[in-house]
């Protein structure tokens, strides 16, 4: 019994060893990400700024001031990311951020209106801003 015990705990030992080779890695060795290739970045730009005028003209717009700001540094951030043709990866992690910031700004929004028994007609708004938005965003 002894001797099974000793093997399952060798077994497990060499188990973990093997699973956590490689977990060292250095960031810099990866190579970079490839750029987002759902749509040209400065119509992903001007479609979240589109998008985000949508949201900031909202009647619940100054509960998120500080969220909007961002948006905009971020926005600001990767439009010149994206004129200067230098690190896509972050540019576009900067419009995923947007993206995700500006869906969790309606999310907010939804919540507030139902809380206040304000009909939710749950259906995505269709300006031309939004519409250009990719399949999923937003």
């Amino acid at each position: 019994m002894v001797g099974i015990l000793k093997s399952l705990g060798v077994a497990l030992g060499i188990s973990v060893a093997l699973s956590t080779v490689g977990c060292g890695r250095n960031e810099a060795e990866d190579p970079p990400r490839p750029a987002d290739l759902r749509s040209d970045p400065g119509e992903r730009i001007m479609a979240l700024r589109a998008a985000a005028r949508v949201v900031e003209a909202d009647a619940d717009a100054k509960t998120v001031a500080l969220e909007l700001e961002r948006i905009a540094g971020w926005l600001a951030k990767a439009e010149t990311l994206h004129r200067s043709d230098e690190n896509p990866s972050l540019r576009d992690l900067l419009l995923d951020t947007a993206e995700g910031q500006l869906s969790a700004i309606r999310a907010r929004y939804a919540l507030e209106r139902a809380r206040r028994g304000e009909p939710h007609s749950g259906a995505r708004p269709t300006s031309p801003e939004l519409s250009a938005l990719p399949k999923g965003s937003i």
